[in-house]
């Protein structure tokens, strides 16, 4: 399954007193797995960004990349396996026990995002940054499968209007990078919605990424009575 938000900060992140979407949603993987008591869960959490069309390692220790190494160095390959299967080469992936943990790696990551001054925004995001969630299930008797599940959790860079954010040099890049990976993850839903025999996902590395996750889709605005959960048949 995969989640989108738009980048606003108070929906993704939330505040001390009232936890934004996606702390919220880590919580509540956590609540769902205590309360299956057939079933013993394992919990592991990865994040990264799509910055420039380049892919980056949230939870790595080499966080100088941006500023002090060309991209190309950053930048972590896409695999697809025979079976379609999605896996990002040298992706850092770490356990977590409980959903306090999952919120310090969390906020270790975004501290780490790509951001930079706008005339619209004093912290603009200027990539996509993506938490991925695997979720291994494990029944207790002696017959139950085992089952390996993911969720990832895609907070969207802005759309904004290039004139109107003043963007010059890299920061006008920055933002026409993220109107083209938006524009392609338009044309990927899109052609899923209508069931087209060739789906475009390697238009962008965005959509690369997500391949495999996008049969069941919840996209999320800040105000949550436009929730709106879109199914793949």
């Amino acid at each position: 399954m995969c989640a989108f938000s738009l980048m606003v900060k108070s929906a993704q992140d939330g505040t001390n007193e009232q936890l934004g979407i996606i702390p919220r949603a880590i919580e509540e993987l956590f609540r769902q797995a205590l309360m299956d008591v057939s079933s013993s869960f394992t919990f592991s959490m990865s994040m990264l960004e799509v910055y420039m069309g380049h892919v980056r390692d949230l939870l790595s220790p080499r966080q100088s990349c941006r500023t002090h190494e060309p991209l190309t160095k950053c930048n972590l390959n896409i695999q697809t396996d025979p079976k379609g299967l999605v896996e990002i080469e040298g992706l850092s992936e770490v356990q977590i026990s409980e959903s306090a943990k999952a919120r310090w790696w969390y906020n270790k990551g975004k501290r780490f995002r790509s951001t930079s001054w706008t005339n619209v925004n004093q912290a603009s995001s200027r990539s996509h940054c993506l938490t991925r969630i695997n979720i291994f299930r494990r029944g207790d008797s002696s017959e139950a499968k085992s089952e390996t599940s993911k969720l990832w959790m895609v907070d969207l860079g802005g759309s904004e209007r290039l004139l109107k954010t003043g963007a010059r040099g890299l920061t006008l890049d920055e933002g026409c990078a993220i109107n083209l990976s938006l524009s392609a993850l338009v044309d990927v839903l899109a052609a899923l919605k209508r069931k087209r025999c060739h789906v475009p996902y390697r238009n962008s590395k965005l959509t690369q990424l997500l391949r495999d996750s996008l049969g069941m889709i919840l996209l999320s605005s800040l105000n949550c009575k436009y929730n709106q959960l879109l199914r793949r048949k």
